[in-house]
């Protein structure tokens, strides 16, 4: 676990550098180290040589949960770069499958002072199990939603690009007839929802809309 946790107070230190040179504003360069710890905390892991563009490993075991993380950097005292490294692994989501997931995560996770959305608190790829009623019309035993409200009966699914492709297609179809058979509403993300901020915001008020039914009057405004 110590690993882990210098890991992300020598990230915090090196973005200092960029800060100081005005090449990244404080609140780009935290929300890179805010990466790094989804990535620690995740399912994946980037290629070190190329963590930008380079390919990913998938499916792989998280190095530390955000509650060991967090722990681990209460005995690294003194560092430069601590503080800004226990800021991040307070407010990181775990889980996360992807580098997409985790741009999600942090977009409806964040305070609203870091450009979050204050949307109610989500299941991060957590499986569900359906309904007794529904025996024999699923098509999958359960399910893994990369973000599910239960209480607004409300998932959202991230498909890259392995989605285009014909089988997934029939794959993704099959879920979408499970989450309805269920009750449930499915929103799905592309990339091209991730590609500028103005797309995100468009996706995030998409959500926001489907979540307010079941929230009090005034929630869609804020």
């Amino acid at each position: 676990m110590e690993g882990t946790a210098l890991t992300l107070t020598h990230m915090a230190a090196r973005l200092a550098q960029p800060i100081k040179e005005k090449t990244l504003t404080e609140q780009a360069a935290f929300f890179r180290l805010m990466s790094l710890a989804s990535e620690l905390c995740g399912t994946y892991g980037r290629d070190p040589t190329n963590p930008a563009r380079g390919d990913c490993a998938w499916g792989v075991d998280p190095l530390c949960t955000a509650l060991e993380l967090k722990q681990s950097l209460v005995e690294v005292s003194g560092a430069r770069g601590v503080r800004q490294a226990r800021r991040a692994a307070g407010l990181v989501t775990p889980g996360s499958a992807s580098p997409a997931e985790s741009l999600l995560a942090m977009a409806m996770s964040l305070p609203a002072s870091l450009g979050g959305v204050p949307f109610p608190a989500f299941q991060h790829n957590k499986a569900l199990s359906w309904p007794q009623d529904v025996n024999g019309l699923t098509k999958h035993r359960t399910m893994t939603p990369d973000f599910y409200w239960p209480q607004h009966s409300v998932a959202l699914e991230y498909n890259g690009a392995r989605h285009a492709e014909e089988d997934r297609v029939w794959e993704d179809h099959r879920r979408q007839q499970d989450y309805t058979a269920c009750g449930i509403s499915l929103l799905c993300a592309q990339a091209e929802d991730l590609k500028s901020a103005g797309a995100l915001e468009g996706l995030m008020r998409i959500v926001a809309l489907q979540l307010a039914t079941q929230e009090k009057a005034g929630f869609s405004k804020k």
